[in-house]
């Protein structure tokens, strides 16, 4: 109880509760004051600024503080921006000082503006805590290519002195080199092959922002390139002609996993691929059904009632929504839930949902599809919430489903259609496809190696080779000399192999031949793996990493840039679905400016950005003070 009362600002005491005492409860009334509280508002909590024109408004104000005029909705609206603009020098002013590097997360949206937007959201660390924050809503006038969207990124990074300060691994891209054609059934195997190979000074010396699938644009398949049909089709050396052949033939996923399966010797059940194809049209539309027609809810509500044996809370069937993770698990768990009363429902000839029923065949291979997706199920709920995915977890995850597909697809205990087996072959093509991506940008090996309780042996114990494993060593090690060694760490490198040379044995263990300092990549490379446990006490990567910075402050700063990187986009698209609101019924006439002015404030007023109300009280009344004196210029372009 008291927990609650606290979470109210509320403190418990004899006879009842007496309101907590903050500083603004000491506040004096101020018609600055006043107005900036009320743009706050507007912008905090996705209020209307018609709000202030409400009779039981006015009421208000004149019960707390009589003969009080409160501002006009347009007033409202230029404070919001004046606030907006004033904010926007104190976020300048707080990253500059801030001297560290800050991460980018990108989206598009369209308003209900009917205006298209670029979201860029800022994320950093500090004290060990991670931030989010909106940097800025760019209204777009363009066809969004990729070379506009990085003129109006590099634009806004510019403007706020940020293009330095952005953690560049995520921009930088090394250029694709031509592979080889591995065997087929080695290609799962070598997804890494590459990665170790850094051009560490050629590819890192031109900055790419690449919008998202860019490079896929034009195919509506599943975007595999030809390297990667080279590698999943075994092509004969001394028969060019057929290998040409294999290639225009196999272009889609399905296509692949079918071939790949049948060198298995299993081979697609052409009845089963029929059946299969029925089941979510099926269960998808019968929950369509009861929930929009009336006879058929009652009717369905009723069984529900009238049914003993369900437990829980369910009372409806899940409907399926393709844009939304887990949809898919959830239509066919409520499906499973309320088999009998389903199975009652549709038998019911004069409902005449015949057409919805599942066949024996269909509720088995319907159970082997609700496994298969309960491999994703933690993993889309992880990655789909605001500070919890980032980029460490990005490898250890697709492994983890990687691993599921397989034991999946080559399940011989349990009696899985050639469909299921198929289908988990595809999922695995799509697993090693974004695998591989981890080689055109350095920032996700290096991450895991960052992690204390991971460093070099998660790649061991994931199938790399020695070889892969001192490729990947030596990637880290060069990023380390490049952006965190101190400037005379090269010559101190050299001199401490020379007096290695003369002095130790090249027989000698590892460890016995370390001469580097404790705030070395080297010396953190060859320390022991850190227990997950202490980890988790210390809160997590980045609180380690900061509580290292006293001791290690080099290997800390780097430790803290990678590991603290979002793996999503979900906070610049949480910031949009908050756009929704922001534009409400009453405010489809909002100008695009008030729009992103509004959207900035009520970001940055809930974060480490926000100087305080007393500040923003200052702006306004340089607003008054530039309403009262006409030679005061009042434009805020």
């Amino acid at each position: 109880m008291n927990i609650c009362l606290e979470a109210q600002g509320l403190l418990p005491e004899e006879g009842g509760c007496k309101q907590r005492d903050a500083d603004h409860t000491r506040i004096t009334y101020s018609h600055a004051g006043h107005r900036a509280l009320i743009a706050l508002r507007c912008a905090k909590f996705c209020r209307p600024f018609n709000m202030v024109s409400d009779d039981d408004y006015h009421l208000e104000v004149a019960m707390l503080h009589p003969n009080t005029v409160p501002p006009s909705p347009s007033t409202i609206s230029r404070d919001v921006k004046a606030i907006y603009l004033e904010l926007g020098r104190h976020v300048l002013t707080y990253f500059k000082d801030r001297n560290a590097p800050i991460h980018l997360v990108l989206d598009g949206w369209t308003s209900p503006l009917i205006a298209s937007y670029l979201g860029l959201v800022v994320v950093w660390y500090q004290d060990g805590s991670i931030h989010r924050a909106i940097l800025e809503f760019i209204r777009l006038t363009q066809r969004h290519d990729g070379q506009y969207l990085a003129d109006v990124v590099a634009s806004c990074l510019n403007h706020y002195s940020l293009s330095d300060m952005i953690f560049i691994s995520f921009f930088f891209k090394k250029p694709k080199a031509k592979k080889n054609a591995p065997v087929a059934s080695r290609a799962a195997q070598q997804r890494f092959q590459h990665q170790g190979a850094v051009d560490s000074d050629e590819s890192e010396d031109e900055a790419v922002i690449e919008e998202e699938g860019d490079g896929d644009e034009g195919s509506d398949d599943d975007g595999i390139d030809q390297a990667e049909a080279d590698a999943l089709i075994k092509v004969a050396e001394d028969d060019e002609g057929q290998g040409m052949h294999n290639e225009r033939i196999v272009k889609t996923l399905r296509e692949k996993a079918i071939i790949l399966m049948e060198k298995k010797g299993i081979y697609l059940d052409p009845d089963e691929e029929r059946i299969a194809l029925q089941i979510f049209p099926r269960v998808a539309g019968l929950a369509r059904r009861v929930h929009d027609a009336s006879n058929l809810k009652e009717r369905f509500d009723q069984m529900v009632k009238d049914d003993p044996a369900l437990e829980g809370s369910q009372r409806s069937l899940t409907r399926r929504v393709p844009t939304r993770w887990n949809s898919d698990l959830d239509c066919l768990d409520s499906h499973f839930y309320f088999k009998d009363v389903v199975e009652r429902l549709t038998a019911i000839a004069s409902l005449k949902l015949s057409a919805y029923r599942l066949s024996e065949a269909q509720w088995k291979m319907a159970k082997d599809v609700v496994e298969v997706l309960l491999l994703f199920k933690t993993v889309t709920k992880v990655f789909s919430k605001a500070e919890v995915p980032l980029v460490v977890d990005v490898l250890p995850t697709l492994e983890e489903i990687r691993e599921g597909l397989i034991a999946a697809r080559d399940d011989d205990i349990n009696d899985v259609s050639t469909v299921i087996q198929v289908a988990c072959q595809a999922g695995l093509l799509l697993v090693d496809k974004y695998s591989t991506f981890a080689e055109d940008c350095e920032i996700y090996v290096i991450a895991l190696v960052m992690c204390l309780d991971r460093k070099l042996k998660w790649f061991k114990d994931h199938g790399h080779t020695t070889r892969q494993i001192k490729e990947i060593e030596k990637m880290v090690i060069v990023r380390w000399n490049k952006s965190y060694a101190p400037e005379d760490a090269s010559q101190e490198d050299d001199d401490s192999v020379e007096m290695q040379a003369r002095t130790c044995s090249r027989y000698a263990p590892p460890v016995a031949q370390t001469r580097f300092p404790p705030d070395h990549i080297s010396t953190y490379l060859r320390d022991p793996l850190l227990p997950m446990a202490t980890i988790k006490e210390a809160g997590g990567y980045v609180h380690y990493w900061h509580q290292a910075s006293k001791g290690r402050p080099r290997l800390a700063r780097m430790g803290s840039d990678f590991c603290s990187a979002p793996a999503t986009s979900v906070d610049a698209e949480q910031a949009f679905s908050t756009g929704r609101r922001q534009v409400n019924f009453m405010q489809h006439n909002m100008n695009s400016q008030t729009f992103k002015a509004q959207m900035a404030v009520r970001s940055w007023a809930r974060s480490p950005l926000y100087p305080g109300f007393e500040y923003v009280q200052k702006v306004i009344e340089k607003e008054i003070d530039s309403e009262e004196n006409p030679f005061v210029n009042r434009s805020t372009d």
